[in-house]
């Protein structure tokens, strides 16, 4: 694929390239020239726009998430400085937590509410039907899980994130759990 970063570049590539099979697939500011050949017309043409579609989603996810974080940091370091028996939110727990966001975002699973906690942890929660999700991240790369449905605790763990068998494990635990009870609330 060959990246056009200008509309006149663009206008010229249609211009020139209008009888030969080209399409032109945009994503995000730029616009990428496929060349379509006989044997991947359409599917050249459906598998460069799920790529500029997931790009352009991740890029936007990605913006939103750090804008949130943002937010949230700056609503927990306002706490901290009113009272002094609030552990503060270190750093590595924001970078942890937009890591682990990313994960959730290309796992498909369903974004959280996400808040900061007194323990100095940022929480990530679902409220699927009669029940709680939560993951705690304290920034040291360890994710702590619970669920729980009807007062009863159904599944608990902790995991490294770096440990990455054991985080799909529960991630896949946790989707199939959101599907199951769906109705997020």
């Amino acid at each position: 694929m060959q990246k056009i970063t200008t509309e006149s570049r663009l206008r010229h590539l249609r211009r020139t390239h209008s009888k030969r099979p080209y399409a032109l697939v945009p994503s995000g500011r730029y616009v990428y020239r496929v060349k379509l050949t006989h044997k991947r017309t359409m599917e050249t043409l459906q598998n460069a726009l799920e790529r500029a579609n997931f790009s352009r989603d991740t890029a936007l996810f990605r913006k939103h998430v750090q804008h949130e974080l943002d937010e949230i940091q700056q609503e927990a370091a306002e706490a901290y400085a009113l009272d002094s028996e609030i552990d503060p939110v270190p750093d590595t727990a924001y970078r942890d937590a937009f890591s682990l966001l990313e994960t959730l975002f290309q796992s498909g699973i369903p974004k959280p509410d996400l808040s900061w906690a007194e323990d100095g942890s940022l929480s990530f929660e679902w409220y699927p039907e009669e029940g709680i999700a939560t993951i705690g991240i304290y920034g040291d790369n360890i994710v702590v899980y619970t669920v729980f449905f009807e007062e009863k605790r159904r599944l608990e763990g902790i995991c490294e994130l770096s440990d990455t068998p054991m985080l799909s494990n529960f991630l896949a635990t946790l989707a199939n759990i959101l599907l199951q009870f769906g109705n997020l609330h």
